[in-house]
């Protein structure tokens, strides 16, 4: 929003008052002054009446004789090619400093050149408010316009300085220059100006024009005929108005309708009755068709863009822009004028998607005071009766409802001084929000309709402290006790599994936690409930929320070695998110070759690769080989192999997978040939499994016995089970249990595999006779026999 510095010395009392000063009230409030910028740049100008021109021979410049009245009689070398004698022009005296020179005395083609003949474009002015020929030669002057004025500048409303405010989206308001000068108004405490009173004329004319609302997208809908309209200019101090405002001025009425919108905030349109097909507008959201705008360009309008119609034409856009086939112009003397309101979210969309984002736009999509429409209806035709004459003037013709109510809040004081940590009483906060235009009345506060941001009592403490000052609150220590900070056992565990795996080689990557909808399913082997879908994504990349980490880790080392990277090892720990719960997880990928031993010795890596790891890593996690077990259970994934894969559980919940990728999968991520092992693991459960605290022992000084005892089992037992049978009867004498034999085949029955186990036995306190070793051997037999049907041999 720019806000014209000296239009705002008409609407607020700023006599004293600098415009630097006024831009510190605001930031100091909460308005964020982002510059101040003046309209022109020059000093050291007048004014002039060029008595000669005369074109310098083989030459594009001319000497020029000029009468600067009090500056005298000076000769100049222009080079404008719309110079001539007998107009009235703006002169830079030697000395001068424009926009980008300094003008001083110069010789030019041997004739000495006192100052400059200058455009407005040289003094400063924005090359968007001037025409071509303003662009390409000096500006003339009316024939008025006196010689050797100084103040040039201020008779043609270039001397304006405009504050350019970044308005947050719960300020709307202030997109209007009366609810920026009841701002400035309540923080330098200056009173507003009252404005000249103009009378409403009598409505000569029953001639109407009237709509019907055929959506829901327009509230309501208000118009009037305007005829006879005396054809004039747009005055000097509107377009310098409008032009500090950052708007081109065009031609009269419509340079009055974007002053009445930046005056009051509501945009107003109006349509050359001449040039409008029907007798009545519909206002309505199922035309389709293009829609020549005021721009000369077409537009393809969809449903639910809301159109207005007349005669089944499409007139405007609503709230965007209006249709040349009813543009007003010069020669227009009869309007039909229209202040509506309109969806927000409706004219924002249609704005966006075709690229027509307009002042009345931004302020239809943020929000117009729709109860403001009768005071801007009579603003305009009073200004309108001020500049030019009408003959005739319609009744208002409303259509639909205008929704006026007044929020209220309950002023209560004693919570406003909590909020901030003030002692304010009640009179003193009952003065400051009255200042900002809030009545107060039975300690009810009233907002005023076009504070749509104000709607509790956090909002009524945030503008008594606006206006008084935040350096008001008296600063109180806060007493609190120190205590030593550290990380909770989770956050301690999480950063020992990612030092783990980086002591490990593998590089730990981050990747985008929104990914496209054939990316939801494919590599999820822990289902989590059904995934977020993002209803207004930027891209169809981007659609859905992940559920599952390791396709993206895949997606990672895919990047990798379609780039000659195709031995790598990654892993990544980010949330995934599901409708009914969201879990930390990890994902690890491990393709072609592993180099331990460096490149003398490289080893693919297999199933037995990513299993180590986990096994270190719960080990790491002080999580005992008793709790957790590999269950291999038939799976419906097909990207896993059906033979080269595991489920980790811990008690009875399925934590992890661990797997070699199938063909199939390979081919879903390119790989080729490369071996491609994943991990994809709960992190949440897995760090929710309570531990006991490491235990000291005493290293034992008697030797270690070991023994070695095959059995026959089915093969459906497990060989952790038989571990954990094996150290439940040989307490307290065996200390370690390991397979290292099975067997499958001749003369072993069908369904039943030999199995080898050697087991170490030891005692802190003695040397272990023969007698205790015969015995825990026969207790782990029977335990054996009685758990698993095991058969010895002889």
């Amino acid at each position: 929003m720019k806000v014209s510095y000296e239009w705002l010395s008409t609407l607020v009392d700023l006599h004293d008052i600098s415009i630097h000063q006024v831009a510190d009230a605001l930031n100091r409030a909460g308005i964020e002054v982002e510059s101040i910028v003046s309209l022109s740049q020059g000093n050291h100008i007048t004014t002039g009446l060029v008595l000669t021109q005369e074109r310098l021979e083989g030459t594009h410049l001319s000497k020029v004789v000029i009468d600067t009245g009090k500056h005298g009689t000076r000769t100049i070398i222009c080079g404008a090619p719309n110079i001539k004698a007998n107009q009235k022009v703006i002169v830079a005296l030697p000395g001068a400093q424009l926009k980008d020179i300094t003008i001083q005395k110069t010789t030019i083609k041997g004739i000495e050149s006192n100052g400059m003949v200058c455009s407005l474009s040289e003094l400063g002015i924005p090359h968007k408010f001037l025409t071509t020929s303003q662009l390409e030669g000096i500006e003339v002057l009316q024939d008025s316009f006196p010689i050797g004025e100084d103040d040039v500048l201020s008779i043609l409303g270039f001397s304006d300085q405009y504050l350019e405010l970044k308005l947050l989206a719960n300020r709307p308001d202030l997109l209007a220059m009366n609810n920026v000068a009841i701002e400035v108004s309540a923080l330098l405490n200056r009173p507003l100006l009252a404005q000249k009173e103009v009378p409403l004329p009598v409505v000569y004319s029953k001639d109407v024009y009237g709509a019907a609302i055929h959506t829901a997208k327009a509230a309501h809908f208000s118009t009037v005929v305007i005829k006879g309209i005396n054809s004039t200019i747009t005055p000097t101090w509107m377009k310098a108005r409008l032009m500090a405002s950052g708007i081109r001025p065009i031609h009269f009425l419509v340079d009055l309708g974007n002053y009445l919108m930046m005056l009051t905030g509501q945009p107003v349109h109006m349509y050359d009755l001449a040039k409008l097909p029907g007798s009545s507008f519909v206002i309505t959201d199922t035309y389709e068709g293009d829609f020549v705008a005021l721009d000369g360009q077409t537009y393809g309008i969809k449903r639910g863009d809301i159109s207005i119609l007349s005669d089944g034409q499409i007139m405007c856009l609503a709230g965007v822009m209006g249709a040349q086939a009813c543009a007003v112009d010069e020669s227009t003397t009869s309007v039909v004028l229209e202040v509506a309101s309109f969806d927000g979210a409706s004219v924002r969309k249609v704005a966006n998607r075709l690229n027509l984002l307009s002042d009345a736009s931004t302020r239809f999509a943020k929000g117009v005071n729709q109860s403001s429409f009768e005071i801007v209806i009579h603003t305009l035709i009073k200004t309108l009766i001020q500049l030019t004459t009408v003959l005739h003037i319609s009744n208002i013709v409303t259509t639909g409802s205008v929704k006026q109510i007044t929020k209220q809040i309950p002023l209560n004081v004693d919570k406003i001084n909590a909020i901030l940590g003030t002692t304010f009483t009640d009179t003193f906060v009952k003065e400051t929000l009255t200042r900002l235009h809030f009545s107060i009345k039975n300690n009810l506060v009233s907002i005023p309709l076009h504070r749509v941001d104000v709607s509790a009592d956090a909002d009524l403490a945030e503008e008594v402290i606006r206006l008084v000052g935040f350096d008001s609150i008296q600063m109180t220590p806060l007493s609190q006790t120190i205590e030593q900070a550290g990380l909770t056992l989770k956050q301690e565990n999480l950063r020992k599994i990612k030092r783990y795996f980086i002591q490990h080689g593998l590089t730990e990557t981050l990747s985008y936690s929104l990914i496209s909808k054939n990316q939801v399913e494919p590599f999820s082997f822990l289902p989590i409930s059904e995934s977020y879908v993002i209803q207004n994504p930027l891209t169809e990349d981007h659609h859905v929320v992940r559920s599952s980490l390791l396709y993206s880790t895949l997606l990672t080392a895919k990047y990798n070695f379609e780039r000659q990277t195709g031995d790598g090892q990654y892993f990544e720990v980010s949330q995934v998110y599901g409708h009914h719960h969201n879990r930390l997880e990890l994902a690890v990928v491990l393709t072609g070759q592993s180099y331990r031993q460096g490149l003398m010795a490289p080893q693919p890596v297999d199933f037995f690769t990513i299993k180590g790891l986990v096994e270190g890593l719960l080990k790491i996690l002080k999580i005992d080989t008793t709790r957790y077990f590999w269950k291999v259970e038939p799976i419906e994934a097909t990207y896993l192999h059906p033979y080269r894969y595991a489920n980790l559980f811990i008690g009875q919940e399925k934590i992890g997978v661990i797997g070699e990728l199938s063909p199939q999968g390979k081919d879903v991520i390119n790989a080729g040939k490369l071996n491609v092992v994943v991990l994809q693991l709960n992190l949440t459960a897995l760090l929710d499994v309570k531990t006991s605290a490491t235990k000291m022992t005493t290293v034992s000084k008697f030797p270690i016995v070991n023994r070695d005892l095959a059995c026959l089992v089915d093969q459906s037992v497990t060989y952790q089970a038989l571990i954990q049978s094996v150290k439940k009867a040989g307490k307290p004498f065996v200390t370690d249990v390991q397979v290292f034999d099975i067997y499958k085949g001749t003369n072993v029955k069908e369904g039943m595999m030999s199995v080898a186990l050697r087991m170490s036995l030891n005692d802190l306190q003695r040397t272990l006779t023969d007698d205790d070793i015969q015995k825990a051997m026969l207790a782990i037999k029977n335990q054996l026999i009685s758990e698993f049907k095991a058969e010895f041999r002889s």
